[in-house]
């Protein structure tokens, strides 16, 4: 379990099925196994937003010994706690882009439809009425309905122009952290998004390539915070968020990128772990495919 979220962690694009069918082997369920993969995600999604907003060790918490030199950075026991940040930078420099697909999924079973509850229906219903497709993410999450829903409300929530940013913005980000993620299927599902949003694929190109691409210094400010979150957040600073705030950003908007940033790289990993496959509504879409850098 612990040598998965470790991968999991370092470099989630590396997992493959049979990643997944260890943990079957040493008797962990289906039920388990998505259990293991959501906790892992989740600690992405909450480290990051307490590495951004600065959040501090509870005070209660700094008087126990054990857990502040277990917690802290310092070496303890061998090991040093940012070792796991410069493996994962080393590993993310050193991978090829479009290193292709790891093999066809999702990679676990799927609970079909009509078995499914009506809130988790109505979720279908949704993205059907609004994207004319589910995406393959939610159906790899049907063994566990109440995980489903919550993504897809929390996800609804934070991106496709539900925060303060706007959806452009919004979409800019997902893009470069799919990128970043090395994650194909949401990759093509947000670059659809920001294509709409922005009316071309060439804001896609520019979120891919955002260092030279034409745009405005906020929106550069934007990426550059989003990139460093999502390779490393221990290093966000004050200076981060003062250097945004000097571009005009409210503290509310801030917040903003920091949920979206931390809920993708969430949600990015998961749909790695699980091999959700790319969208065969966005697939057949060369000119998208190319624009975000996925392997077809």
């Amino acid at each position: 379990m612990l040598e998965f979220a470790e991968a999991f962690t370092i470099d989630s694009s590396s997992l493959t099925a049979g990643n997944l069918q260890a943990l079957r082997e040493v008797g962990f369920t289906e039920k388990q196994v998505l259990d293991i993969v959501l906790a892992s995600g989740y600690r992405h999604y909450i480290t990051r937003i307490a590495d951004a907003t600065g959040a501090e060790l509870d005070e209660d918490l700094l008087q126990d010994d054990e857990i502040t030199a277990t917690y802290s950075y310092v070496r303890a026991a061998g090991r040093h706690a940012a070792d796991v940040t410069d493996a994962q930078r080393a590993v993310l420099e050193a991978k090829p882009s479009g290193s292709g697909p790891r093999g066809d999924g999702p990679w676990r079973p799927t609970v079909p439809e009509r078995e499914l509850p009506d809130e988790v229906r109505e979720v279908y219903a949704t993205w059907r009425s609004e994207a004319g497709f589910v995406p393959a993410l939610f159906p790899a999450l049907s063994l566990h309905p109440k995980a489903l829903v919550t993504a897809h409300h929390f996800l609804r929530g934070v991106s496709f122009g539900a925060s303060g940013l706007g959806g452009r913005r919004e979409g800019m980000i997902a893009v470069l952290i799919c990128g970043l993620a090395r994650c194909p299927s949401l990759a093509l599902l947000y670059g659809e998004h920001l294509r709409r949003q922005a009316g071309s694929l060439r804001a896609v190109r520019d979120a891919v390539n955002w260092r030279d691409a034409a745009l405005a210094e906020a929106d550069k400010a934007i990426l550059a915070f989003v990139e460093q979150m999502t390779l490393d957040c221990s290093q966000i600073t004050q200076n981060w968020l003062d250097g945004l705030r000097s571009h005009g950003f409210e503290d509310a908007l801030i917040l903003d990128m920091i949920v979206e940033t931390a809920a993708l790289n969430c949600f990015l990993r998961i749909a790695n772990a699980l091999g959700v496959p790319q969208d065969e509504a966005l697939r057949r879409d060369a000119g998208l495919v190319a624009a975000v850098g996925a392997p077809g």
